[in-house]
């Protein structure tokens, strides 16, 4: 009852709120869900419509929630590919192969370095050729860096010198998107907003520019509009093509652009290739999809919320496998697949536990592990590898797509699951590195900075529940008040500047900053 008035003020009940909807605003929704049969949106909850029901000749078409699909892959030069996870800041970087042999190697070939990105938690990252964008769309900070690829893969971690930093307050809870086009074309800038797809595109200088003191950024945008198919989507361009991609990865539309002069212009009809449903934990879950452009010429990569993806060439051109149709005006077509689980060949020291992988062989000659398939060696570190010398064991779909041949000799027995046991505290258990402590049964077990190996007996249903390579609450760095049990711990080291532990390691602390004042194994008093 409305104060001071007769009668009553009734709002717009849920269901009412919900067939208003569009499909993509439907799945993004706490109230409402999708419904496949009658294409409309409805109110209810993940069991199905609050009324009546949702089915097709006996199948459920019921899509309650999309999730939030968040993990990212941007493209980190002509050679390499970021993978980064915004809830955590956690990242991969992957080494590109462009030339993955007609499916038969693996165009993510393996990772070369990992770690998390220092205060980036909920940040959207992208790359401007090797120059990482750090941008924070709650308080429209930004930073940009050169990244020095010889040091990532030496280090194993990233490794870029800031070179601009500031504030864009245009872009408070926006998101961002960066085209590029090509050698010796502007770079672009796209900021958007995700609930009503309202635009801008502005022109992004570079770092010659700004040192001879022109901005970064124009006072105004080079135009403006609306397109309701930006809403919740990713942006992306395809390296040396003249095309746009915004996709919505909760439905599956993918609307295509060209951006000359910095206008964006929309290329025939969006492309809606249905949804797939899956079951995850025996919960029926949509398969999002992703594309972002990668490496140096015409290349997509599209990934998915379970963790496959796809190395996409492709061609203003009719293509045969293409993913897009005849009707797009670009045509893409898989020429490599696989899971986001890095094989880590470089990482193992014998034969066995080499060719146990199938995505590595093993070099006699040189004695070391390479990826490969069945005809020989594919990673760039090691171009030939004589035939007599190399040893595989058998290809198989996570391979490219390739499923290879078996070795005369048989496969190896299995490796025993890495034992954990040995920790009853946090703290000691994330110092082995193929150990994590699973908070919910306060056990050491194996597992990697995703989870636990064992998801079934150990579920994880947030970050809050696992503890890999650090811990929190009473093992976390900021219960230490010492800086001599502090820097005794492997995860942690001591901020001078304010006199306090913090979670880092020998790289530099991990969640926040503290310039020359942070040690890390040793105290400052005892450091000679």
């Amino acid at each position: 009852r409305v104060h001071g008035a007769k009668g009553y003020h009734c709002s717009p009940s849920a269901s009412q709120t919900c067939s208003n909807l569009t499909r993509v605003q439907c799945l993004k929704s706490q109230h409402c869900g999708y419904c496949l049969a009658t294409k409309s949106c409805a109110e209810g909850n993940e069991n199905g419509p609050t009324h009546g029901t949702c089915d097709l000749e006996g199948e459920d078409m019921w899509i309650f929630s999309s999730g939030d699909f968040v993990k990212t892959y941007v493209g980190l030069g002509s050679e390499h590919v970021l993978d980064f996870e915004p809830l955590n800041s956690h990242y991969f970087v992957w080494s590109l192969n462009e030339d993955p042999n007609n499916n038969q190697c693996r165009a993510l070939e393996d990772t070369v370095a990992n770690g998390y990105l220092q205060n980036a938690i909920g940040h959207q990252v992208l790359f401007i050729g090797e120059n990482i964008l750090d941008f924070n769309p709650t308080n429209g900070k930004f930073r940009l860096a050169l990244c020095d690829k010889s040091l990532i893969a030496s280090t194993g971690r990233m490794q870029c010198d800031t070179w601009a930093d500031g504030t864009w307050p245009q872009f408070l809870n926006r998101k961002l998107g960066v085209i590029l086009l090509g050698p010796n074309q502007p770079t672009f800038l796209i900021d958007f907003d995700q609930f009503t797809g309202e635009y801008r595109v502005w022109e992004l200088n570079g770092r010659k520019e700004l040192d001879s003191g022109i901005p970064l950024l124009r006072a105004s945008p080079l135009s403006k509009g609306s397109f309701p198919d930006l809403m919740f989507a990713d942006i992306t361009s395809i390296p040396s093509l003249p095309v746009v991609l915004a996709h919505q990865s909760s439905t599956s539309t993918t609307t295509f652009f060209s951006i000359a002069g910095g206008k964006l212009t929309q290329l025939g009809k969006p492309l809606n290739k249905g949804v797939q449903m899956i079951l995850v934990n025996g919960k029926r879950q949509l398969q999002q999809t992703k594309y972002v452009g990668v490496g140096s010429s015409k290349s997509l990569l599209l990934y998915t919320s379970l963790g496959s993806w796809q190395y996409l060439q492709c061609s203003l051109e009719q293509m045969v496998d293409d993913v897009f149709g005849a009707d797009a005006p670009v045509h893409c077509a898989p020429r490599s697949s696989g899971t986001a689980n890095p094989p880590l060949c470089a990482e193992k020291t014998n034969e066995a536990t080499c060719t146990a992988n199938s995505n590595c062989g093993w070099c006699a000659m040189t004695m070391k592990c390479f990826s490969g398939y069945r005809a020989g060696v594919c990673s760039k570190s090691a171009p030939t590898c004589p035939s007599a010398s190399w040893k595989y064991v058998a290809g198989s779909s996570d391979s490219g797509g390739f499923v290879g041949g078996i070795k005369e000799n048989p496969l190896p027995s299995p490796v025993p699951p890495h034992d954990c046991s040995h920790s009853s505290t946090c703290r000691s258990c994330v110092s082995d590195s193929q150990c994590g402590w699973h908070i919910p049964t306060k056990t050491c077990t194996p597992g990697n900075s995703k989870g636990p190996l064992d998801s079934t007996k150990f579920p994880v249903g947030s970050a809050t529940e696992w503890s890999f390579m650090f811990c929190s609450g009473t093992d976390g760095c900021a219960s230490f008040t010492d800086c001599g049990e502090c820097v005794s711990v492997s995860y942690c080291g001591w901020c001078q500047a304010s006199n306090r532990c913090i979670t880092g390691t020998n790289g530099g602390p991990l969640f926040e900053t503290c310039g020359a004042e942070y040690h890390y194994g040793q105290c400052p008093a005892l450091i000679h």
